[in-house]
């Protein structure tokens, strides 16, 4: 990203020194002009050669402005031109790791087809679980694991229900939350934990 900036960035003093250089040259040209054009003869007031004078002192300034805007044209050419290299360079570097790597893992996939493994590995997601509303429960959750059931007994309550469909359903109380076996097959079960 540096590389990428360096290299905008001598793009743009590029650019301004070339428009400066453009202009100051377009300056002179046109003072140049104006004054090949003017035509003095002997009986021209002293006014007219007043102004050729006038214009022609202004000249010389203006061509060390447009020598100067070329100098500093050609610096800043150079010095894109070095960024660019850079830039290039960089960025060949970067698409030769990029071939290694796919070489890589394109052995690496190679083999474990060949000892029977797994080619990719597996997706995690992360999920926040929100409990049910209404369950309390008697100890604390730990962030990062979803919890597919909880429960607790009060005594003269129902906690959990009496058949097995209505557990299997799913449920959520007080005291007690099963998630449904439905919602349970969708789990991504790759790190569980038995209490």
């Amino acid at each position: 990203q540096k590389l990428a900036r360096d290299l905008s960035e001598a793009q743009k003093a590029h650019e301004e020194a070339v428009k400066n250089f453009t202009d100051y040259r377009g300056q002179f040209v046109r003072k140049k002009t104006k004054l090949e054009q003017m035509k003095l003869t002997l009986k021209s007031p002293k006014t007219d050669f007043d102004t050729f004078v006038n214009d022609a002192q202004r000249l010389y300034p203006l061509v060390q402005l447009a020598n100067q805007g070329e100098l500093a044209k050609n610096f800043q050419e150079t010095s894109m031109q070095s960024a660019q290299t850079a830039y290039d360079h960089a960025a060949g570097a970067a698409l030769q790791l990029d071939a290694t790597v796919t070489e890589k893992r394109r052995v690496k996939e190679k083999s474990c087809i060949a000892l029977g493994l797994p080619t990719k590995p597996p997706t995690t997601t992360t999920t926040t679980q929100v409990l049910p509303p209404g369950f309390t429960g008697k100890c604390s959750h730990q962030s990062g694991w979803t919890y597919i059931l909880d429960y607790s007994d009060e005594r003269g309550k129902d906690d959990i229900p009496d058949t097995k469909k209505d557990i299997a359903n799913g449920f959520a109380n007080k005291n007690a939350f099963f998630m449904g076996n439905a919602n349970l097959e969708q789990l991504n079960l790759m790190n569980t934990m038995n209490l």
